[in-house]
């Protein structure tokens, strides 16, 4: 487990489920919104973009953001702008 105590694969696996990791990760902003917002955000994306794209676009989402989120998790920098909350260790 990394040094914040949160293990990378439940954060990736949480990922693939619209960016829910990043509220387990205790991020306080994504892309400068807050999770929640995010969260319902990439709802939405992903159903119309994977409704256009017959989910292939919406899967690639999916595998980004959980891979983003284990980076995160380990540690790292991960691939999307963020801004740790309240006693966020990496």
């Amino acid at each position: 487990m990394p040094p914040g105590g949160r293990n990378p694969w439940i954060a990736a696996i949480l990922n693939l489920f619209f960016g829910i990791g990043y509220i387990y990760l205790g991020y306080k902003k994504v892309l400068g919104l807050p999770p929640v917002v995010l969260v319902v955000l990439l709802l939405v994306i992903e159903v119309v973009v994977g409704f256009f794209t017959f989910g292939l676009l919406s899967l690639f989402i999916a595998i980004f953001l959980a891979y983003d989120g284990f980076v995160k998790a380990k540690g790292q920098r991960g691939y999307l702008g963020t801004e740790p909350g309240i006693g966020y260790r990496p």
